[in-house]
C-alpha cells in the first residue's frame, strides 16, 4: 500500500495471496458448518433422550403415588382391624393382650387384609381360639 502526490491510497494487492487466505477462510466456514450441523444433531438426540427422560420421571412418580396410596390403606386396615379385634374381644371375653396376640398370628400368615374386611370371618376364628 502507497500514497500518490495527490493524496490516494495505492493498495497493491498479492492476489495470489488473497486467493490462499480465501481458499483457507472458505475451508474454515465449510468446518464451521459441519460442526454446527452436528451440534445440532447431538442437540435433537439430547432432547429425545430427555423426553424420554421426563415420560420415565412420570412412570416412577406414578409408581411412588400408587406405593403411597397402598402403603397409607394397609396402615388404615391395619389400625381398623386394631379396632374391631379389641372390641371383638371385649365381647366375646377375652382380654385385649389375648387379642393382640392373636391378631400377632392372623398377621404371621399373611391374612391381614382379608380379616379387615369381614367382621363376620373373623368371629369364628376368635370363638374357636
Amino acid at each position: 500500500m502507497s500514497i500518490d502526490v495527490t493524496g490516494n491510497i495505492i493498495i497493491i494487492a498479492n492476489t495470489q495471496q488473497a486467493k490462499r487466505e480465501l481458499t483457507e477462510t472458505e475451508k474454515k466456514m465449510r468446518a464451521l458448518e459441519k460442526a454446527q450441523r452436528a451440534q445440532a444433531k447431538a442437540s435433537k438426540i439430547a432432547d429425545k433422550a430427555m423426553a424420554g427422560f421426563g415420560v420415565a420421571l412420570i412412570g416412577v412418580s406414578a409408581i411412588g403415588a400408587k406405593l403411597i396410596k397402598d402403603s397409607t390403606l394397609l396402615a388404615a386396615r391395619t389400625q381398623v382391624l386394631g379396632v374391631v379385634v379389641n372390641r371383638l374381644g371385649e365381647n366375646v371375653g377375652f382380654t385385649k393382650s389375648e387379642m393382640e396376640a392373636f391378631t400377632e398370628s392372623i398377621k404371621a400368615q399373611g391374612i391381614l387384609a382379608q380379616l379387615a374386611c369381614s367382621v363376620e370371618q373373623y368371629l369364628p376364628l376368635v370363638q374357636r381360639g
